[in-house]
């Protein structure tokens, strides 16, 4: 776990020590330990993290492809936008390229969309059901309705994007998108 502040870090602890004081209890701290906060199991396995932390000594270089391979959708999709909308990063926000989307004109498009790269065996897929519409957000919150929130959750598609993304696979589904929507 990485934490950039430091008055987090006991709160951490007891969350990493499954909700309990454990920490405290080694330190000598306290007699005994109990459960003090919610918590988990979140600890990685030795090999879960020797490979966490191969992937943290190459940060620099899974951004920088993870980027490239976003800038190159968002470029060759620019001209669609009459048609599909484009990713849209505030000025004031980084951009990791963790994701890239299209939001369709409608829910019957986005449909017809991932069943069309479906058979050209690319995983397209919508993204997930809006918080406040999931059956947790429903049990512990308010109902209520966010009509741009779901429906921009029904227009979206996620495209692939991930490090050992190839060129060639990447021109592919860039062609099958631009091919759908000409």
């Amino acid at each position: 776990m990485l934490i950039n502040d430091e008055k987090f870090m006991d709160r951490a602890e007891t969350l990493l020590e499954k909700g309990t004081n454990r920490k405290q209890f080694i330190k000598g701290l306290v007699d005994k330990y109990t459960w003090v906060d919610i918590g988990s199991s979140y600890l990685l396995s030795e090999l879960n993290a020797a490979y966490l932390y191969g992937q943290l000594e190459n940060e620099k270089l899974i951004l920088n492809k993870r980027l490239d391979i976003f800038n190159k959708y968002y470029k060759a999709f620019w001209p669609l936008q009459s048609k599909i909308q484009l990713p849209v990063v505030p000025k004031n926000c980084e951009l990791n390229g963790h994701i890239f989307y299209l939001i369709c004109r409608s829910n019957e498009e986005r449909k017809r969309l991932i069943s069309f790269l479906q058979e050209k065996n690319i995983q397209a897929v919508f993204h997930y059901i809006p918080l406040h519409q999931s059956p947790m957000g429903k049990k512990w919150g308010d109902s209520i309705s966010l009509p741009i929130t779901e429906d921009m959750s029904a227009r979206l598609v996620r495209l692939p994007i991930f490090y050992s993304l190839t060129d060639k696979e990447q021109n592919l589904i860039i062609n099958e998108v631009i091919s759908f929507y000409t």
